[in-house]
């Protein structure tokens, strides 16, 4: 546990699945970035609760965090959080695709011309829900504090 708030950053890539964190914790990696998990999903197991333990490992580095509603951040830590978004048709496709070529469908088995639609209606409320929590537990620290105590006033950039 960390007893004085560190001014290297945790870089936090957020988003929902299939909407492109998997590859900008692949570019982050190629650029010399300490990622958390391994290539090229680098998923590790803690990325679902974000244990302190675990997020004090990644200072300086960088982690994955997927369905950011879900769970909450350790408070005290200088984030640096990227959320990615893809339309939700964009994402349904993804979905659809990946599921495809995963061979996870039974033989035999397809999707129905109206999948994408259906899917992407039904990813409207995990959407919402995440970027509202993202907003409810950030935006206001900018507003109270608009720069990270040490940070040389990175927080608004």
């Amino acid at each position: 546990m960390i007893t004085t708030m560190p001014t290297t950053p945790i870089i936090i890539v957020a988003g929902l699945g299939r909407s492109g964190t998997s590859l900008a914790c692949q570019l982050l990696d190629a650029a010399g970035v300490k990622v958390a998990g391994i290539y090229p999903s680098f998923e590790p197991d803690e990325m679902t609760t974000m244990p302190p333990e675990f997020i004090d490992a990644q200072i300086g580095g960088a982690c994955k965090w997927l369905d950011p509603h879900r769970s909450e951040l350790p408070p005290g830590r200088p984030y640096r959080i990227v959320f990615l978004t893809r339309t939700k048709r964009q994402q349904a496709m993804s979905m659809i695709k990946f599921v495809e070529m995963s061979g996870s469908l039974p033989p035999g088995k397809s999707f129905t011309p109206d999948a994408h639609a259906r899917m992407a209606e039904s990813m409207k409320h995990e959407q919402k829900a995440a970027l509202e929590e993202l907003v409810r537990l950030h935006l206001a620290d900018y507003f109270s504090r608009p720069t990270v105590e040490g940070d040389g006033g990175k927080a608004m950039r």
